[in-house]
């Protein structure tokens, strides 16, 4: 709830009211396939109705949309990050990395560890 409390106080932070529909769209919906892109385009359609831009994950969106359309949605990237912790100077007796092979390299994950 914490996050949902500091995106609200953001100055540039609105309510947008859910009052458009397919059935009268503000956006193109010949492009529409099939029944799992119905709220995908729902959804842009409310952004584009009001003047906003619908913010998304999902990379397939836009390619499904016309032309014109795409100018209403923005896909957030997220880039993947691979890590490399050396277990011995986090464990000098070595006993967590003895898993991964030699010892020294392996994986890294939340939670605590027992002594």
């Amino acid at each position: 709830m914490a996050v949902l409390v500091g995106i609200r106080a953001q100055p540039a932070w609105r309510f947008i009211a859910d009052r458009s529909s397919l059935a009268e769209p503000d956006i193109n919906t010949a492009t529409l396939a099939g029944t799992k892109q119905v709220t995908d385009f729902h959804l842009l359609n409310v952004a584009a109705a009001n003047g906003s831009v619908l913010a998304t994950f999902d990379t397939r969106i836009p390619a499904a949309l016309s032309d014109a359309d795409r100018r209403h949605v923005e896909v957030v990237r997220v880039t993947r990050v691979t890590v490399r912790i050396d277990l011995h100077r986090i464990d000098p007796g070595g006993r967590a990395g003895r898993s991964a092979g030699r010892g020294s390299v392996g994986a890294c994950s939340s939670g605590t560890r027992e002594p």
